[in-house]
């Protein structure tokens, strides 16, 4: 459905596209209320209006006012039609629309210039006689609908308000009924005067004839003889006189009864000359109370002028300072965003430096910890080289001992053979035959060495393979899965076996000891000791040197 503003405003652009809205066969708009406030100018509905359809205030004002004549007063519009309201509305409804639409069309509006919407008014005052007065308000036919309607209770806008009146309407008030009056008041006098002029020649006409049953005589000729019934010319002829065209002339003349009707229409005559003179006396004094009452209402008008320019001046020093009140909020709200926008900037700033600050002492931090992992390293590494040349020497040791063993060992299966072959030479007499060297797959010093030497390097360097390969293959189950969980968590830094004590048994060997271990996490860099005592079973199968088991104290992390 259109909306009724955005339908006025179409029909006032172009008025010829949209003729047939203008009949009173098309149905009235909804929403003439908003209309009407819209056409007096109200400033919230002129507001929201403009805001709505961006129209300028006196483009919408003037559309409303054009649609409201054309909708409610065109000719012929019954008085629901005049008012903008539906049958069946309340009373309270159609006083609204009356209040508005008189207050839009009254005469006084028009600063005393005559327009040719000051009839409007009038219309509009009928429209809401008939409606007030109307118990049930049910429809009416506009072709039944009278030209005039006498107005007694109706309200009148009094200085901007409407005040309600319940008295007569004076003459300023009811402009169709004194124009109406005044109109027909020459044909009454004329009515009036043309009746006693008949009557003076109807009378003047019986005196000189009579009637009678003969025909038309004289009234000289009248023998007094005769005896004549004299009735009333209204009354009805006897039932001897033949019926024609003449019937009502043939009966005898009442002269008293015409010299009373006479001095009746003369009476009535005098008195409407006196209800005249006394008419146009009452209608001087309305006409010299409305002026004093017009020119009273042009005094207050003017002083309601000078009101409203007094006010508008006030209302225009008022919007002034507001306008400078909304400048200097502006200005103020404005300084307030710039120093909030000041305020995040030294705040980031400030956090920036904070963060600076923070990160160079981090680096410093970091760089401390790395000096001090440096030296640490430094002091490993050196001390590893001095463990390194103490186990080259150990090792060397070892080696010499175990070669001066080695030579020692030879020296006495040597001697055993030589002694062993003198003694069967000298006892038996016999040939010497070669005796098999005893202990050769027994396990030596210089071996167990040489095995756990491999075992710490590729432990150290957390060679998981090389590790396993020094295991016998039964053992490499367990011992396997806790390495490498060991070298995937940590950094091998260093492994110390000390104080070993080895028993040989042939080509097997046991022995224990303690360790140390320097591990590093690989997550955090922290850095973490571990020491405990640990034991060795070692076989040797087929010139092969395998750890058959080993068992470590591990703390609990």
């Amino acid at each position: 459905m259109t909306d009724i503003v955005d339908l006025a405003l179409a029909c006032y652009r172009k008025p010829l596209e949209y003729q047939d809205r203008f009949s009173l066969a098309a149905p009235q708009p909804a929403g003439m209320e908003r209309l009407l406030w819209l056409a007096n100018g109200s400033p919230e509905t002129l507001e929201a209006e403009v805001r709505r359809t961006g129209a300028r205030p006196q483009e919408l004002r003037n559309a409303a006012r054009f649609c409201v004549q054309q909708w409610c007063l065109a000719r012929g519009a019954d008085p629901y039609r005049v008012l903008g309201v539906e049958p069946g509305v309340s009373l309270e409804q159609i006083k609204e629309h009356y209040r508005l639409l008189i207050r839009l069309f009254h005469p006084d509006r028009g600063a005393g210039r005559e327009t040719w919407t000051d009839h409007y008014a009038s219309r509009i005052n009928e429209a809401w006689a008939v409606l007030s007065r109307t118990s049930d308000r049910a429809p009416l036919d506009s072709r039944s609908y009278p030209s005039h309607i006498p107005i007694r209770d109706t309200v009148r806008p009094v200085a901007g308000r409407v005040v309600e009146r319940t008295g007569p309407l004076s003459a300023r008030d009811q402009p169709v009924r004194r124009f109406r009056a005044r109109r027909r008041l020459p044909q009454l006098v004329w009515g009036g005067l043309a009746l006693a002029v008949l009557a003076v020649l109807g009378g003047f006409y019986l005196d000189r004839f009579s009637v009678g049953q003969g025909g038309l005589d004289p009234a000289g000729a009248v023998s007094s003889a005769a005896p004549v019934r004299v009735t009333a010319i209204s009354e009805p002829v006897a039932a001897a006189v033949e019926p024609g065209a003449l019937a009502p002339l043939l009966a005898a003349p009442d002269w008293r009864a015409l010299e009373q009707r006479e001095q009746e229409v003369r009476r009535q005559a005098a008195q409407l000359r006196e209800r005249r003179a006394q008419w146009e006396q009452t209608h001087q004094q309305r006409i010299v109370a409305e002026e004093a009452l017009l020119e009273s209402m042009r005094a207050e008008r003017v002083r309601l002028e000078a009101q409203v320019r007094m006010e508008q001046a006030r209302m225009e020093q008022a919007r002034m300072e507001q306008a400078r009140a909304e400048r200097l909020a502006v200005e103020r709200q404005r300084l307030a965003r710039l120093q909030a926008e000041q305020a995040r900037v030294e705040q980031v700033r400030t956090e920036r430096e904070l963060a600076e600050r923070q990160r160079l002492d981090a680096l410093q931090a970091e760089q401390t910890k790395a000096e001090r992992l440096a030296e640490e390293l430094r002091i490993e590494r050196q001390r590893l080289e001095k463990l390194k040349a103490e186990q080259a020497r150990n090792e060397q040791a070892k080696m010499e001992r175990a070669q001066a063993e080695r030579q020692r060992l030879e020296e006495l299966k040597a001697e055993r053979a030589r002694a062993e072959q003198a003694r069967l030479e000298a006892t038996n007499r016999v040939p010497a035959v070669p005796v098999a060297v005893a202990g050769e797959d027994d396990l030596t010093v210089g071996e167990l060495e040489s095995l756990l030497n491999r075992y710490t390097q590729a432990y150290q360097r957390g060679d998981l393979n090389g590790v396993m390969a020094l295991f016998a293959t039964g053992a490499r189950g367990r011992i396997q899965g806790d390495y490498a969980t060991l070298f995937t968590t940590h950094y091998i830094r260093s492994l110390w076996l000390r104080d070993l004590r080895w028993l040989y048994r042939g080509s097997s060997a046991s022995g224990s000891g303690h360790y140390e271990l320097k591990l590093r996490r690989r997550d955090n860099g922290e850095l973490r000791q571990v020491e405990g005592s640990i034991r060795f079973t070692v076989q040797k199968r087929d010139s092969q040197i395998l750890i058959e088991t080993i068992e470590y104290d591990w703390p609990e992390s």
